[in-house]
């Protein structure tokens, strides 16, 4: 089955985006990113420029066959167009403080998904079978924090990795200060889908 027709077999939660800093965006439900603004100041449109560029990217990079061909590759290379479009801004005075985010990429397969985290950044996965895989923040002892997208212009920190995902198959995403959140309080989270509470950073994509 065509991933890009799957539109109505993927559920998005939450609904709303109850703070600018967190935005969510989406491509054809083939490709999304999840970016929390971690700047001290203009934290809105460091996200905003963050998700602007991974859609982008996505959709440009795609398009050569090398990187189509691997999606590790293509991943990387989106994080990495994105974390220059953050870094070139603190040229402008407005931003020369630097405008920096936490975030997740995820490429939607058919029985795939890559994931592509950086920053303070957590993902859990729920297979149906009751198997569970996580990467990130949430598997670090929390004394060294990981360096912010838009802090450096080479060197980034990220994690990429290949995920099975299957028909009831559920991602517990969490960024910024959220990313050291138990795996025991995501579960509940996504429980009891107490999601809208303001600066919670957690996001779920269930294959349903």
């Amino acid at each position: 089955m065509d991933t890009a027709m799957c539109v109505s077999s993927w559920a998005f939660l939450p609904d709303k985006q109850e703070k600018q800093t967190y935005l969510v965006s989406e491509f054809q439900s083939e490709f999304f990113s999840f970016v929390y603004g971690a700047s001290l100041n203009y934290g809105y449109i460091a996200a905003k420029v963050a998700a602007d560029t991974t859609i982008w990217g996505y959709q440009e990079i795609r398009r050569r066959q090398c990187y189509w061909l691997d999606k590790k590759k293509l991943m990387e290379r989106i994080i990495r167009t994105t974390n220059i479009s953050l870094w070139q801004k603190h040229k402008d005075k407005l931003y020369q403080k630097g405008l920096w985010v936490d975030g997740v990429c995820c490429i939607l397969g058919e029985k795939t998904a890559w994931i592509g985290l950086f920053g303070e950044a957590s993902v859990v996965e729920i297979r149906k079978s009751g198997e569970e895989r996580s990467m990130g923040t949430i598997n670090e002892d929390g004394e060294n924090s990981r360096k912010k997208l838009g802090a450096d212009r080479y060197s980034i920190d990220i994690q990429i990795a290949s995920f099975p995902f299957e028909q009831g198959d559920t991602f517990l995403f969490a960024i910024g200060k959220s990313a050291s959140y138990s795996n025991e309080l995501l579960h509940l989270l996504f429980q009891e889908k107490e999601i809208n509470k303001e600066g919670d950073g957690v996001f779920f994509l269930k294959h349903i």
